[in-house]
């Protein structure tokens, strides 16, 4: 049976008390945690801008291959 970091077997086995770190640790890392400093401001997803793109790349690579078609005396 292979224990994975989530089951309490993994923790009772490789943990003593449940926690790694030190209270003065752990605060640290909670202050760090909710910073935000990670945080990046981020624009509103455009659905309709990504629909107009792959619009537009599906209807140029079709006038492609139209052409080439054309051109080949396939069409």
């Amino acid at each position: 049976m292979s224990a994975h970091p989530g089951s309490e077997h993994y923790k009772s086995e490789h943990c003593e008390s449940g926690n790694q770190l030190s209270p003065e640790d752990q605060a640290r890392v909670d202050k760090v945690i909710g910073s935000g400093v990670n945080q990046v401001e981020r624009a509103p997803f455009r659905v309709w801008r990504l629909f107009l793109v792959i619009w537009l790349v599906l209807v140029g690579l079709s006038a492609v291959s139209y052409w080439i078609a054309l051109e080949h005396g396939v069409v």
